[in-house]
């Protein structure tokens, strides 16, 4: 197995030590670095606190405890957000009102308060900044949530830019521009932006919160114009486009060794708006068809550790198969355009049409996620406890926190005798 092949008997312990943390992961920010993979992710304790999870194999996560150095500490709990490798230290930004301040470290674990401010001149505040090093202009760039005015009646915000004035990290402009303005923020409030670079076009990821039953927004994306550079284009003119569904909630993207790996979290509750809950299992993105983005299951995961219980081949007669674990694994194969997958006690169910693939109790909709232009449907579905996560045909992934465990129900396939051509399932150990 490789450093990066992920055995899913450890993916599983993923997810139970993120259920017996002292507290759910809030938003994540992982980095990858001499060969592991730091997840620093806030704490749900009431003050944001910065914490830290480090793996070798993006499978088995160890707590690590970060220092914030008491002789010059930075000035808040959230002290480590997204990182930025600059003159051999590393640097963290956050918001701190009307200027955005710095963390530095030697080695990832060792924080002090950093000496690099970031002007925000002419808003209320500004919060969730993401720094990075734009090759096309030479120069250093940082985009947050910014706003106009925050009250308990109006909401006015917008994703600012502001641009260093050299290739150094340590002098900016001070003024920042707007690249999008959210005037109804109650209604779509962008959380933890990021610009990255694929190919030849720039995209913009971000999370608009206030607009799902969990508070927290999905991963919503605008695609840049091919060769502009950030300024050289009208982003609020953009179309809002979405990866995955509500439930994975303030994902980021981190890209190394040709993978653009994307993690966020997964609700405590299946409603409602608690913040924070359990790790994703970890996807990738990539560039389809006029810069549309897809996403799917990393192929880091492509070593299971498991035992096959069901499996069946070419067959049009209804199906059913009882779950009989906690942890399980399902894969279906057919050259339809449809499908439905119900469990019998929960009243859970899984359906894929023209339009879009949901996981839903009855006729409540946990999450959805839009699909397109399907001749054949390749569906894994990996349940744990009360989480589904589904990946299909390598393009489109959904999340759910749903309302019951599913050990000892019993799956429902093709009720209307379809013809399909595989369906096996099996048990995760």
């Amino acid at each position: 197995m490789s450093p990066f092949q992920i055995d899913l008997k450890k993916l599983v312990k993923i997810n139970d030590l993120h259920h017996v943390l002292e507290t759910p992961i809030g938003d994540v920010h992982p980095y990858y670095y001499d060969q592991k993979l730091y997840m620093f992710y806030l704490k749900t304790n009431g003050k944001y606190s910065s914490a830290l999870l480090r793996s070798n194999d993006l499978s088995t996560f160890e707590k690590v405890e970060i220092i914030n150095n008491p002789n010059n500490p930075s000035n808040t709990e959230y002290f480590v957000l997204a990182i930025t490798n600059y003159n051999e230290l590393f640097y963290t930004f956050y918001g701190a009102g009307t200027y955005i301040g710095s963390s530095k470290s030697k080695d990832l674990i060792h924080w002090e308060k950093g000496d690099i401010n970031i002007p925000i001149n002419g808003y209320q505040s500004s919060r969730d900044p993401f720094v990075f090093f734009n090759k096309d202009i030479n120069k250093y760039q940082m985009i947050a949530t910014t706003y106009v005015k925050h009250d308990d009646a109006v909401m006015d915000c917008l994703i600012s830019i502001t641009t260093s004035k050299t290739e150094q990290l340590d002098v900016w402009e001070k003024t920042s521009k707007e690249l999008i303005r959210y005037k109804d923020g109650y209604h779509g409030e962008p959380e933890v932006a990021q610009f990255i670079k694929f190919d030849n076009r720039w995209y913009l990821f971000v999370s608009l919160a206030r607009r799902t039953d969990h508070h927290v927004g999905g991963l919503t994306y605008y695609i840049g114009e091919e060769n502009k550079g950030i300024l050289e284009q009208d982003w609020q003119t953009k179309t809002e486009h979405m990866l995955d569904g509500e439930d994975l909630c303030a994902a980021q993207v981190e890209v190394f060794n040709n993978h653009n790996l994307v993690y966020g979290w997964i609700p405590l509750q299946h409603s409602g708006n608690h913040w924070g809950g359990a790790l994703s299992i970890p996807r990738e993105i990539y560039v389809g068809t006029e810069g549309k983005l897809y996403i799917k299951k990393s192929p880091l995961l492509n070593k299971f550790s498991e035992v096959k219980v069901f499996e069946k081949n070419n067959f049009n007669e209804p199906t059913k198969i009882n779950l009989k674990t906690d942890k399980t694994h399902i894969n279906i194969k057919n050259q339809l355009s449809e499908l439905t997958v119900r469990f019998e006690k929960s009243k859970v169910k899984l359906t894929i049409d023209q339009n879009e693939l949901k996981i839903m109790h009855d006729e409540k909709v946990f999450s959805k996620t839009r699909v397109e232009d399907l001749t054949e449907i390749n569906l894994e579905v990996i349940i744990h406890e009360d989480i589904i996560e589904c990946f299909l045909n390598d393009k489109y992934s959904l999340a759910a926190r749903i309302d019951s465990r599913l050990k000892d129900d019993h799956l429902i396939l093709n009720e209307y005798r379809q013809m399909f051509k595989f369906i096996e399932l099996l048990e995760l150990e």
